[in-house]
């Protein structure tokens, strides 16, 4: 149910923000709040995706004590399921290190700071709209 959660969020956010962001009331002001929204999402679903993974690895753990089986055969494929969990978390934390600790490997804002002198303008089009 996480998974589906990430799904939904993550189809919301971009269904939405790139609408908002090109044709937003606000102008360039529009662009980069919703600039700033994405990048608050992103650390949320990314964190919630990690967790998913646990979880997922948790349940089948579960899984294989619920139903009938073996000791033997449950504890390996306990120690098989633990094993790829760490060997999974490793990689992921492997990788964020080369890029940047959870996706902060830069302090850029991710405006364009050419486009400041327009960040004021508003939307011509809602502005004829409601003329």
């Amino acid at each position: 149910s996480l998974d589906l959660c990430i799904v939904t969020w993550t189809v919301l956010v971009c269904t939405w923000a790139p609408g908002n962001a090109l044709r937003g009331p606000d102008g360039m002001t529009s662009f980069h709040e919703t600039l700033s929204l994405l990048k608050e999402e992103q650390m949320s679903i990314y964190y919630a995706f990690v967790v998913s993974i646990i979880a997922y690895f948790g349940s089948s753990c579960c899984l294989l004590w619920v139903y009938p089986s073996g000791l033997i055969t449950n504890l390996i494929g306990t120690s098989v399921l633990l094993l790829a969990l760490v060997v999974l978390l490793r990689f992921l934390f492997s990788l964020e290190h080369q890029v940047g600790m959870f996706g902060n490997s830069h302090d850029d804002d991710g405006r364009i700071k050419n486009l400041r002198p327009f960040e004021r303008v508003g939307d011509l089009d809602e502005r004829a709209a409601n003329e």
